[in-house]
């Protein structure tokens, strides 16, 4: 199993969320300009270049004997955060996975 880390992308949906005042708090509207600046400058750009990870890692076959994988916005493998290699961390989060979103019959 890895993970994909497609990065952010500028959408209509986040162009809409950063600019929708009931979304942004009032104290931060006057600053909020430069933060979506900032938002755009610092994405991965558009979907379809955020979802260079997933694309690329999707069908790499090499991945399946490489648990605990990233595969970073540009689509090449990262080692993952330290924190994300806890195994009591890795429990806690599968925990409340399971009681958030607990399976199916149809998983």
């Amino acid at each position: 199993m890895f993970a994909a880390d497609p990065g952010g992308a500028v959408t209509a949906m986040t162009s809409g969320t950063m600019s929708s005042s009931r979304v942004v708090a009032p104290w931060l509207r006057p600053f909020w300009p430069l933060v979506h600046k900032a938002f755009r400058r610092t994405t991965s750009g558009t979907p379809a270049q955020a979802a260079r990870s997933s694309v690329a890692a999707a069908p790499d076959p090499a991945l399946a004997d490489r648990p605990g994988r990233v595969i970073g916005p540009d689509g090449l493998p990262l080692s993952p955060p330290r924190r994300a290699t806890d195994p009591r961390l890795a429990e806690a989060v599968r925990t409340l996975s399971q009681r958030l979103a607990p399976p199916t019959d149809e998983d």
